[in-house]
């Protein structure tokens, strides 16, 4: 699986990859009855070659988001 981020972002989804992966294959296994007893194996990585466009508040109409 590739995880698509901004730049800015790469340390902080580094820091819950782990985690994610796991509550991922959680999900699966209680969710979809084929996977119920597998172990699941999913390996994770973020795209450093296509990152999201970093958020420009001047834009208008994004400040409202914040």
């Amino acid at each position: 699986m590739v995880v698509r981020c901004r730049k800015s972002d790469v340390e902080l989804v580094q820091s819950v990859l782990e985690d994610a992966t796991k509550e991922y294959s959680a999900k699966l296994r209680s969710e979809v009855p084929k996977f119920k007893d597998r172990e699941i194996r999913c390996k994770v990585s973020i795209d450093e070659a296509n990152f999201l466009p970093e958020l420009n508040l001047s834009e208008p109409g994004l400040q409202s988001w914040y």
